[in-house]
């Protein structure tokens, strides 16, 4: 009947096609919350550690003895001879 081919020339899905996608949608979004709020507690630990490594430093620094040291330029290794003309 016409009816029957005018629903046939629509892009429908079945209801249990629908509600498998919605699931998996729903799934994913639950997922996506739980690892959102995992990347928020790493950020966290990462700022926390960052604060801690940086006061050791800064305190160094105020006290001058390390940043005498930090500015300080590395000594040579090889020796200063001069080179043979030949």
């Amino acid at each position: 009947s016409q009816a029957e081919s005018w629903i046939a020339n629509l892009d429908l899905v079945r209801r249990d096609e629908f509600d498998a996608v919605r699931e998996m949608a729903s799934r994913a979004r639950e997922e996506n919350e739980k690892l959102s709020a995992r990347i928020a507690e790493l950020e966290d630990q990462l700022k926390q550690t960052k604060v801690k490594t940086a006061k050791p430093a800064a305190k160094a620094a105020a006290s001058g003895s390390a940043s005498v040291k930090a500015t300080s330029k590395p000594r040579r290794t090889t020796s200063k001879t001069p080179a043979k003309e030949t």
